[in-house]
């Protein structure tokens, strides 16, 4: 990680700008503009992320579901070796 960030601030040098985050003072003071306006005006934000997170629960609860079947069918497989 560190190499990353070495690297991206040496290519960021390079361009003649500095980093977003170089000033741990300064704090992003612009208004959300276009998209992100319309987003934000319309509460649009919430559904958007409110879908996601569905979306991961429910990629999660199938993992977990699947691991479970995973685990039984290993346990009924070792035990059908030993009889």
């Amino acid at each position: 990680m560190t190499n990353m960030l070495y690297l991206f601030n040496l290519l960021t040098l390079l361009k003649g700008q500095q980093p977003k985050w170089s000033d741990p003072n300064s704090v992003p003071t612009a208004q959300p503009t276009g998209y992100e306006a319309m987003m934000v005006s319309d509460d649009k934000i919430w559904v958007v992320l409110a879908v996601v997170l569905i979306i991961w629960v429910g990629i999660l609860i199938y993992l977990f579901r699947t691991d479970q079947k995973i685990s039984t069918l290993e346990r009924a497989l070792h035990e059908a070796k030993q009889q």
